[in-house]
């Protein structure tokens, strides 16, 4: 499960749900996906639908929204059939088309948004603030984008009103669900709520010893990153976010969001910061539990489109993917102006081979062929398939008929002294090999599919020729 988002807007979760929603697709395409995935899926939904944010997922190549949870369904008012396959600008979502076109250049130049704030729509036209986190996702060859968005609405008028007085501040952050604080223009703690005791294990008094609790509580990991945004936003007089991990005195490592802003007097002189921290632990675990369905469902697939292109038994390509690959530099040929050469081989009586020493033998002697064909054809643009049985056909682009029928007489004379035994062979006391060659260039007037059949014409003519022999067409 990009974001061409540009029609995307909204946008606003976490990079981790889309790829359940993508699990669907992966399944139908490759049909090959485990128990072990499936049951993912349905987890993955559960937490989707369980999110405290709005989850929206958009197509990056139309904008069209293709998956969004109740939250989000719940805070713009929408039914879900009324957003599923329509774009942002369809539904009048952004109040600003400017800050649209500002959030889509910043998408497509860094690919990720976080905490990007904006007012907007919902479907009755009521206005809310949204804070917007997106990312672009690409799977199976489609841009996708995965946005969450958190109704910050009542939490800036908050700030407005904490701007205004201290009191006020206090009278509103005593009542707040977010750990609450005041720090002064040198860094000491002036003020906090009661739910310094939730969000970190200590209670007020305790905080006070400490004075210093932020440095006290954050694992040593991300206090330099912290506190180099910390005073980079100070000192642009701008306010800040930022998630990261503190050890919580009774249950240990948690997740958290603080958010600051620089206090100023009536004379607009700097007094200190006030502190935001909301625990979101919960949010980060759903968060990477999707993203690890996310990434198993990306190996299954690569698995499975492997598998679909490749011969099980030698590892060697398919005669699938070799028909694939003869229409493509058959084009190529043709645009080009080269030749295009094919090599068809042939192991010659095989069937004595496996009524000799029995099957299993047989698929050792074909692996130990394929193997030494593998290791024979250099170039990236060449290619050795196993066309089926006992045969393999090697295609070699910009060859001429000389090199390639110089290439074959080599391999055939390197698998005869592999010296496999097949004692029922009429033309050696070893595994040997017939080889048809045929080249084409920009005048051939066959189709693509027919190339393979004049390849076999010489291979026919050379096991009619005594075998152990290389033919050109």
């Amino acid at each position: 499960m990009n974001i061409d988002f540009y029609d995307l807007i909204f946008l606003i979760i976490i990079i981790f749900g889309f790829h359940s929603f993508v699990f669907l697709y992966i399944k139908k395409r490759n049909g090959n996906l485990t128990d072990l995935i499936k049951k993912e899926r349905s987890k993955f939904f559960t937490i989707l639908e369980a999110s405290p944010d709005s989850i929206v997922v958009t197509r990056f190549s139309d904008g069209k929204i293709i998956l969004a949870n109740k939250k989000f369904l719940d805070t713009t008012k929408y039914t879900k059939d009324e957003i599923i396959g329509r774009t942002s600008l369809e539904l009048n979502i952004w109040t600003n088309n400017l800050s649209r076109n500002r959030f889509i250049n910043q998408l497509r130049n860094n690919t990720a948004i976080q905490n990007f704030e904006e007012y907007f729509y919902t479907k009755d036209r009521t206005i809310f603030l949204g804070s917007v986190s997106s990312n672009i996702l690409t799977l199976d060859c489609e841009q996708y984008i995965v946005s969450i968005i958190r109704d910050i609405t009542e939490l800036k008028k908050t700030e407005s009103r904490l701007i205004e007085s201290e009191q006020k501040y206090k009278a509103i952050a005593l009542s707040s669900a977010s750990w609450e604080a005041w720090y002064d223009e040198h860094g000491w703690l002036l003020w906090t709520n009661d739910m310094v005791k939730e969000i970190t294990g200590y209670d007020v008094d305790e905080t006070f010893e400490i004075n210093d609790i932020m440095r006290h509580i954050v694992i040593p990991r991300y206090k330099c990153n912290i506190t180099k945004r910390f005073v980079n936003e100070l000192s642009k007089d701008e306010c800040g976010k930022e998630e990261f991990k503190i050890n919580h005195k009774i249950s240990g490592e948690r997740w958290v969001l603080l958010s600051w802003r620089p206090v100023y007097d009536e004379n607009q002189i700097f007094k200190g910061i006030r502190t935001s921290v909301i625990d979101i632990s919960d949010q980060k675990k759903a968060e990477f539990a999707a993203r690890d369905l996310a990434s198993q469902l990306r190996r299954e697939k690569e698995i499975a489109e492997k598998n679909s292109l490749t011969d099980s038994m030698t590892g060697l390509s398919n005669r699938r993917y070799l028909e694939d690959r003869i229409c493509y530099e058959y084009s190529r040929m043709k645009r080009c102006n080269i030749e295009l050469s094919i090599i068809m081989i042939d192991v010659d009586f095989f069937k004595q081979y496996n009524d000799t020493f029995g099957h299993l033998e047989g698929d050792e002697c074909l692996k130990i062929i394929s193997k030494l064909l593998k290791k024979s054809v250099k170039r990236g643009t060449d290619l050795v398939a196993r066309y089926g049985g006992e045969e393999f056909v090697i295609l070699l682009p910009d060859t001429s008929n000389r090199a390639a029928f110089k290439i074959a007489n080599k391999l055939k004379n390197n698998i005869e002294s592999l010296e496999i035994p097949n004692p029922l062979s009429e033309v050696s006391d070893f595994v040997t090999v017939s080889i048809g060659v045929a080249t084409f260039n920009n005048k051939t007037s066959l189709p693509p599919n027919h190339l393979l059949s004049e390849v076999d014409k010489a291979l026919y003519f050379a096991k009619g020729s005594g075998r152990n022999i290389v033919i050109n067409a």
